[in-house]
């Protein structure tokens, strides 16, 4: 009887190593090893007079890990959500203090995406993601916290080590925009901070297919 649970379970993880890509009802879980971009950014404040000024501009270096799970809707066409958490440490001019100086950010983020994959090769493929979501933060300097959109598009390729696992990596554009308030001795003020990056991701992901859930029951049971 064991021997028998061992030839089913075997013979059910080749039909979902096997199948397992880019087809409907295949299930991506994703983590990046690490992102690294650059980005530009600048800051405006609204007065409790409606009155808004310049208040910083700048540039820095950010790190950030992600995760995600999708599921493909039909061949090649997926939908899912990532969440991120990001480090950065960015460099500014603030024109109302006229000094200069660095700030370090914390944030988080959820954004829901939808990606497809062009038809190419079993093991190298590329493909393009559009995400939008919203993110939350802190930071350290005279603003506290912050909240705020973003969306981004990148390009991707993927190089599968086998039938499931792929290496990806990939590059695009990242568009933010934040809203906080000023903790700080001038008056009550509300900062918007507008901002885009340019990432560099690596990572990996894995490729669930179709006959996953079968597999999975039959470990269970």
């Amino acid at each position: 009887m064991k021997t028998t649970s061992i030839i089913t379970i075997a013979a059910l993880l080749i039909c979902v190593l096997g199948k397992a890509q880019t087809e409907k009802g295949t299930r991506i879980i994703g983590a990046s090893i690490g992102s690294f971009n650059v980005n530009q950014n600048s800051s405006v404040v609204k007065y409790d007079n409606d009155s808004t000024i310049k208040w910083s501009s700048g540039s820095g270096f950010n790190i950030e890990i992600n995760q995600s799970m999708s599921w493909f809707i039909k061949d090649n066409l997926a939908l899912g959500a990532s969440t991120y958490v990001l480090f950065s440490k960015n460099q500014y001019q603030n024109y109302l203090a006229d000094n200069k100086g660095t700030f370090t950010t914390s944030s988080f983020s959820f954004a829901p995406h939808i990606c497809y994959y062009f038809k190419s090769g079993e093991k190298n493929k590329t493909y393009v993601q559009i995400s939008s979501g919203i993110y939350t933060g802190l930071q350290k300097t005279v603003i506290t916290s912050f909240w705020g959109s973003t969306s981004s598009v990148n390009f991707g390729y993927e190089h599968f080590i086998n039938s499931n696992v792929g290496f990806v990596a990939s590059t695009g554009f990242t568009y933010n925009i934040s809203f906080h308030d000023m903790d700080d001795s001038f008056s009550k003020k509300t900062g918007i901070s507008k901002g885009f990056n340019v990432p560099v991701n690596v990572g990996l992901r894995i490729h669930l297919g179709p006959k996953y859930k079968e597999f999975k029951n039959t470990l269970v049971n």
